[in-house]
């Protein structure tokens, strides 16, 4: 697709409501006529589950693009293809489909609803239920197939997008309701900084509630960089997150990387900022992050 193409995802909500125009398969319907090897399937999304899904493949959703009003509880969202796909690999809903449910189909008559005209269609002898997708676990799994590093500038670029999309897709996921207004990339200090990702802090139960009300530490966002590295990160990357923290904007970062060997250093060096600067710089590695994704699921 087009960098500038827009994706039009519609949910119609009408047909399934009379018994003898679909039939169920898997976690969804089928619908319509002269049905052969496409299936359509119907099932109720929430915008934010949408969001998500279009989000691991490489979409975003256009805020700007106007809908006319959709009728009848449809739903209708346009998104563009801004993000790079992270989970290509795992989404393989096709071929799951031939493995699963095979393509034996039966011929039958039916008689459309409507006009009461009778047509044959071919439909799957046996209906099988798929195993549900669950995004976080995938995620988990997508978090070993990003390699670390890269053989090239280009490559390590590459790697580095993947990485930092799937560390804020994960932590949007994670922390909804408590963190609002995911961004990558932001511009701070008259953009003459960026941060890789930003949250505005909305907690008022939880860890990042308890910073500013038991620990009195200023936190209105939280200031995250990630760091796609073979090699432990080091004084650069702990003096690049504490220039990024202030009262205004706030006093608490993370590093998320990929492990950390000399964890005592790391220690270090976190502490060294909170005593001199009053700042809270915290470290995250990917068997943290997956850890975090157990806990949410559970």
């Amino acid at each position: 697709m087009s960098k500038e193409g827009r994706l039009l995802w519609y949910t119609q909500k009408g047909m399934y409501n009379f018994e003898d125009a679909y039939a169920r398969l898997n976690d969804g319907i089928v619908t319509g006529k002269r049905r052969k090897e496409y299936h359509m399937f119907y099932t109720e999304w929430k915008r934010e589950e949408i969001n998500d899904m279009l989000a691991a493949t490489g979409f975003e959703s256009d805020k700007t693009f106007k809908m006319s009003q959709v009728s009848g509880g449809n739903q209708a969202y346009v998104f563009n293809p801004k993000r790079p796909i992270i989970m290509n690999r795992s989404l393989i809903l096709n071929e799951r489909l031939r493995t699963e449910m095979g393509s034996e189909l039966s011929l039958i008559t039916r008689q459309a609803w409507r006009r009461g005209e009778t047509y044959e269609t071919l439909v799957p002898n046996e209906t099988h239920q798929l195993e549900v997708v669950n995004l976080l676990e995938v995620y988990a799994r997508e978090l070993d197939e990003i390699p670390a590093g890269g053989s090239d500038r280009s490559t390590r670029n590459l790697n580095a997008s993947k990485y930092h999309w799937l560390i804020f897709n994960v932590l949007s996921f994670i922390f909804r309701n408590r963190l609002k207004r995911p961004q990558m990339e932001e511009d701070m200090a008259d953009e003459t900084q960026k941060v890789d990702i930003t949250f505005s802090n909305r907690d008022d139960i939880g860890f990042f509630n308890q910073l500013h009300e038991r620990y009195e530490i200023k936190c209105p966002n939280i200031m995250i960089e990630c760091k796609n590295y073979t090699d432990d990160i080091a004084n650069p990357e702990f003096h690049q997150i504490q220039s990024r923290l202030n009262k205004r904007t706030g006093l608490f970062g993370m590093i998320i990387c990929r492990d950390i060997d000399d964890v005592e250093l790391a220690l270090k060096r976190s502490k060294h900022i909170s005593h001199s600067d009053d700042k809270i710089v915290i470290t995250i590695t990917d068997p943290e992050i997956k850890d975090l994704i157990s806990y949410k699921l559970e």
